[in-house]
């Protein structure tokens, strides 16, 4: 148990620096830069970290650090935790691939299997406004990394805005996760339920 508590906790530390980097990385261009160039450097560097984090929270779950967390999740959802899926090869019988996942359909699944591990429901936070925000900053990275002309490499004001409110939702939500982790890792006999 003390191993688990110490991988947990090494975890949590991770997830703290990478928050700390976002927020970093974010403070570097708030006023909003005039540069192109600087804007779209801002959107990729805050959604690495973003996607650091939400691996962390999916290794949590993998490493079943809390008690009775191995009953939790059912092999496929242990599977896209790993970022695995599975093919035929067509010859010797099913193999391990790689499973990729939007950054939207990662934070909802993050935050779900986070949810279950807790025993805490935080699917509210998906109906928040803010939310809408994260999205649409998501497609604004998305448009930035896969431009089809010039003009979609532009990062409007509104676009800024997104980031801004968007991260502010993504920050909080997380915020949230690491407090209930962290105490569920002092103390693992606690469950969430019981908790204020």
């Amino acid at each position: 148990m003390k191993r688990n508590a110490m991988i947990l906790s090494n975890r949590l530390d991770l997830i703290q620096k990478s928050l700390s980097d976002l927020a970093a990385t974010h403070n570097l261009f708030v006023p909003a830069p005039d540069s192109q160039f600087m804007r779209r450097s801002c959107y990729h560097n805050v959604f690495a970290s973003v996607e650091t984090i939400l691996w962390l929270h999916r290794q949590i779950c993998c490493d079943r650090l809390l008690p009775d967390s191995e009953s939790k999740f059912w092999a496929g959802e242990l599977a896209l935790l790993r970022g695995e899926s599975y093919e035929f090869d067509g010859i010797n019988g099913a193999r391990i691939v790689p499973h990729h996942m939007s950054i939207i359909d990662s934070t909802r699944f993050t935050f779900r299997m986070v949810g279950k591990l807790v025993e805490k429901d935080l699917e509210a936070a998906f109906n928040q406004p803010d939310w809408l925000n994260f999205r649409n900053a998501v497609s604004t990275k998305s448009r930035l990394s896969h431009p089809r002309n010039q003009e979609l490499l532009n990062v409007s004001e509104q676009d800024l805005k997104d980031l801004d409110d968007g991260l502010k939702w993504f920050t909080r939500q997380v915020g949230v996760i690491h407090q209930i982790l962290k105490r569920m890792g002092r103390n693992p006999q606690t469950r969430v339920k019981n908790m204020n």
